[in-house]
């Protein structure tokens, strides 16, 4: 069992730092930092790396478009050496409105070019050089490095098509807000055929859920709905859940009961280890909970719930 916590924390160095060297002490597997407007995910996690010893240290989502893959390839072989290769590099397409309205970026076939922009990562990472020659990148470059620790590209997404391109050259697959049914029968599936057609092997499966420890049903869906509201209107995420079997994912009001009882990690400690197994046991190799406040004593409840997962992870 790999478990692994996601740190919401974004906007302050010190409070980010400061959670992943818990996650350390708490036992867990691993750290993973959103990508968004705030800190810069990759600058925390260099940063973290001076300041733990053992933990995993991943970027859960870095936006590709933005960044040319060579210079995303520069920095994550920085990261890698400086925390003695306990970097992994999540990278995913980030959402059609974000790139277009705030990027002013085009979205313009999206699985084909991740798998550009992933091959050539996966060249600059496994052979130090890059000579492509495509349609949406151009790269024709060495990377001289005393040193070249490895770096797993693991690429977050829930689309069975890029599910599919990401096994061709992925070291993982992350999801976020999947059911387990969806894991097995299209996210691992998906997967499994794009690395057998490209002879690789079938990228690992990191499975991210929110979490509370917390038995109030109604005061786990408002602090749900106040920590994560805003992606019920997402239609990535409401497109995957209602492809999964959800009547109703989500209502005018946010995320719905049928959402939080087949997606959330909640209850008493029983409750969260149980979605925590149903995920594994569908094919996550490693589960990431990120856990929101729910009731009236938002830290008490946050700390409740690390201390499911410290248990968790010690068994």
């Amino acid at each position: 069992m790999k478990l692994s916590l996601y740190v919401g924390e974004t906007q302050d160095i010190e409070r980010s730092l400061q959670a992943i060297a818990e996650a350390e002490r708490r036992g867990l597997h691993g750290v993973w930092l959103p990508g968004g407007l705030a800190l810069d995910t990759l600058t925390v996690l260099a940063l973290a790396a001076g300041r733990t010893r053992r933990i995993r240290l991943g970027a859960g989502i870095t936006y590709a478009w933005p960044r040319h893959p060579l210079t995303l390839a520069q920095q994550a072989l920085t990261l890698a050496a400086a925390s003695g290769g306990r970097f992994e590099l999540g990278i995913g397409t980030g959402h059609r409105r974000m790139m277009e309205q705030t990027f002013g970026l085009p979205w313009e076939a999206p699985v084909e070019r991740m798998f550009e922009y992933g091959t050539v990562l996966r060249a600059l990472f496994d052979e130090g050089r890059a000579s492509h020659a495509g349609r949406h990148y151009r790269v024709e470059a060495a990377l001289w490095l005393a040193e070249r620790a490895p770096v797993p590209i693991v690429v977050g997404t829930l689309g069975e098509e890029m599910c599919r391109a990401a096994g061709r050259f992925a070291n993982a697959i992350m999801t976020w807000l999947a059911p387990a049914f969806y894991l097995a029968s299209v996210v691992l599936p998906a997967a499994r055929q794009g690395a057998e057609e490209a002879g690789r092997p079938v990228p690992r499966i990191v499975a991210a859920v929110p979490a509370a420890l917390a038995s109030e049903p109604s005061a786990v869906l408002d602090g749900l709905n106040t920590a994560f509201g805003g992606m019920a209107r997402a239609p990535s995420y409401l497109g995957m859940l209602e492809r999964a079997g959800l009547a109703r994912p989500a209502d005018e009001r946010g995320w719905t009961e049928e959402m939080l009882d087949t997606v959330v990690a909640w209850g008493d400690r029983a409750g969260v280890h149980a979605r925590v197994r149903e995920l594994e046991d569908a094919g996550a190799d490693e589960v990431v909970l990120w856990p929101f406040p729910a009731g009236d004593d938002p830290a008490a409840s946050l700390a409740a719930t690390l201390d499911a997962m410290q248990e968790l992870a010690a068994r």
